[in-house]
């Protein structure tokens, strides 16, 4: 069946960049440059006795897990040279957020399909484009060990720039496969104060049998931001003769840590189907050797820190524990056991269906520091105490309960259905539930082939339990917040051999929680509607390529859901071969724009973004232009980003007193390999 269920997840596809400041005040570093040089000359000399047959195509097979982790669905390993120079995993996801300026910083999408509502750990949800998340991890078969590394480095002293993606995979034998995946930012940044360290480790395998399988992955992420509040005078970018580093900052020595350690495991097993390999006698071809069990256990731990030893009063409005210094914690763990059953799936001629329903079980903890409190305790009849305990932590555990359920079938190649959904019936989340489902069709064939698809979703969610109580130096809460609904209905169109989609949603949320003026949470107990829409269309004639991508929405209550109507992309680029079947070259500019609207501040001691009406954000093009090369298995880009700073006032906020990066020269490459 031809026809390809909605893939919920985008895919994230890590590049690498040479990051280096405005060239009217620095120079390349001459040490880096030779390093880059030197590590090109490499993989092209290499890449000249390893050319990519028709057959090789073929050495390597990935895919992600889809269905409450239950169904395989096939993702490209992407080393396509359109599109390469956009390097940053920001952009590589969205082509507007709401965003700090440095590789590493926190960022939001614009587009609010784009959002997820809060998440039970809500203070690195801005952080986690940059972590590997194991509903994310790509696992692989390969014929091949295979091995991609993505490198780039640049910068003079004090604003260097280092990212580095690595990535190998190899199968043990054809059914066991093992690999890791490293990536790491070191990148100072090119105002004061914003360094920003990033390392992620994942580790994954996958072991496949007949009648059982088997996915497992181990992430290890870890992050120091350094927090400077933003410009202490937006007016000073005026200044021309001002360096990105002679601006003064509202914050220094100010730091965020974040670590995370998941572990994740998803089994099936079909006790009734005999492996080609198994000795043991087969039965018949029953119903009962497509019966089906599955297993899946989560488990996730973070912590996050954040200090500043010299706290001020004219950033942080109250002290609550200590005026000197600021030292907060946050622990939260939680583990996650699925247990499902698959019905044996029908699959006939023309109509095919499959349903599986199981149980899931929901433990969490979590932790904040408080201001500590002295507790007396007096022997009886005594009037002095004989001894005092300090509490200065609050902890909490929860557990929950939900039934859950998926199901998808087909018409022949031109119909698909499908549904998931989930209950909790007892617990912290009693109540909560999240039901979703669509259909589509396919459609024509050629270059007319199109694919139709609608889909539903209808959910309530309880609150995470730090947004209803929180303590720490400069902020605290005790909220009696409802659930969260959100009720959606998307309609799409893609026609794939035309290079064109487009989307609509229509979305109703209801006691929605934001971040007020002050970033404390908030819950507005009404309903809000947001519509959006987007397209996307690429172009060719002749030797000329572009692809524009536009995005509109409308926010019913602009004061409380602040959204930008229209963020605009757009690429052009002239492609030839240098030398047949050997060497690609691409050269063209990409434009960014969005219009103005009342965008978002940024508190750091809580990561959060939270309403301003100070002054309206956007309405500002950044333009950058690029040149790419493909040699075999290897890709280079060369890049001039925000190209246009300087031709106009200053005004590229994208956050209040966060200026977007100066103009910027990148390098970088890509290199894949098998043996």
């Amino acid at each position: 069946m031809k026809y390809f269920f909605p893939n919920p997840l985008s895919q994230l596809n890590l590049f690498t960049c040479f990051a280096l400041p405005n060239p009217a005040g620095y120079f390349l570093n001459p040490s880096l440059l030779k390093i880059f040089l030197l590590l090109a000359m490499v993989v092209v000399t290499t890449g000249k006795t390893a050319a990519e047959t028709p057959d090789e195509m073929q050495i390597i097979h990935a895919w992600q897990l889809r269905d409450l982790y239950t169904r395989k669905q096939s993702v490209e390993t992407d080393t396509m040279i359109n599109s390469f120079q956009i390097h940053n995993p920001v952009f590589q996801r969205n082509i507007s957020s709401s965003y700090l300026g440095n590789p590493g910083l926190a960022v939001m999408p614009d587009f609010f399909p784009d959002r997820d509502l809060y998440s039970d750990f809500f203070f690195i949800d801005h952080f986690n484009i940059y972590l590997h998340q194991p509903q994310e991890t790509k696992y692989y078969n390969t014929r091949r060990p295979f091995s991609l590394i993505d490198f780039s480095t640049g910068g003079p002293r004090g604003k260097n720039t280092k990212i580095l993606d690595m990535l190998h995979t190899q199968n043990v034998n054809p059914d066991f496969n093992v690999g890791f995946r490293y990536f790491n930012i070191n990148s100072d940044g090119q105002y004061q104060h914003q360094e920003a360290v990033t390392n992620a480790i994942s580790l994954f395998s996958s072991y496949e049998l007949d009648n059982y399988q088997f996915h497992t992955n181990l992430n290890f992420n870890s992050a120091r931001v350094f927090e400077n509040g933003g410009l202490a005078d937006d007016s000073s970018l005026y200044n021309r003769e001002f360096d990105s580093e002679d601006h003064v900052v509202r914050l220094q020595n100010v730091r965020n840590g974040i670590r995370n350690n998941s572990f994740f495991i998803a089994q099936s097993w079909q006790p009734f189907l005999y492996s080609l390999n198994d000795t043991l006698p087969e039965t018949d071809n029953s119903w009962l050797q497509r019966f089906e069990i599955y297993h899946v256990l989560f488990f996730d731990q973070y912590k996050r820190t954040y200090e500043d030893n010299n706290p001020r009063p004219d950033f942080y409005s109250e002290f609550l524990i200590d005026n000197t210094n600021t030292f907060d914690s946050l622990y939260y763990r939680s583990l996650t056991n699925k247990l499902m059953l698959e019905l044996p799936e029908f699959s006939g001629r023309l109509v095919s269906f499959g349903a599986k329903a199981g149980i899931k079980n929901e433990l969490i903890k979590g932790s904040y520091n408080i201001l500590p409190d002295t507790t007396f305790i007096f022997a009886p009849g005594e009037i002095e105490p004989i001894d005092f305990t300090i509490t200065d932590r609050r902890q909490s555990s929860r557990g929950s309960n939900a039934l859950i359920a998926s199901a998808r079938g087909g018409l022949g190649d031109v119909f698909g259905i499908w549904g998931e959904a989930s209950y909790f019936f007892q617990g912290f989340k009693s109540g909560d539930y999240d039901f979703q489902g669509g259909i589509g069709f396919d459609f024509f064939e050629g270059k007319n082939r199109s694919i139709l698809e609608t889909s539903i979703q209808q959910k309530e969610a309880t609150p995470s339990m730090f947004l209803k109580s929180f303590s720490s130096n400069h902020f605290a809460w005790e909220n009696e917040f409802r659930r969260i609904g959100q009720s959606s209905l998307i309609g799409s169109i893609s026609m794939p051999e035309r290079n064109f989609t487009a989307s609509v949603n229509f979305n109703l949320i209801n006691n929605y929680i934001y971040f007020d003026h002050t970033a404390n949470p908030r819950q507005y107990n009404d309903i809000i509607p947001v519509v959006s829409a987007s397209a996307k269309k690429d172009f060719s004639l002749g030797r000329f390529h572009s692809r524009s991508i536009i995005n509109y929405q409308i926010s019913g209550k602009q004061d409380i859901l602040p959204l930008p109507d229209i963020s605009v992309y757009h690429s052009t680029w002239f492609e030839r071969e240098l030398i047949a079947g050997i060497l690609n070259m691409q050269i063209g500019f990409d434009a960014y724009y969005s219009t103005a609207y009342y965008g978002y501040a940024y508190q750091p001691a809580i990561s959060q973004f939270y309403l301003q009406n100070e002054r309206k954000l956007g309405n500002y093009p950044y333009l950058d232009v690029f040149i790419n090369f493909k040699h075999k298995r290897t890709r280079f880009f060369f890049k001039a980003e925000h190209l246009n700073a300087g031709w106009s006032d200053p005004e590229y906020f994208t956050v209040l007193h966060y200026p977007r990066s100066e103009l910027m020269f990148k390098l970088g490459v890509s290199w894949s390999f098998y043996n």
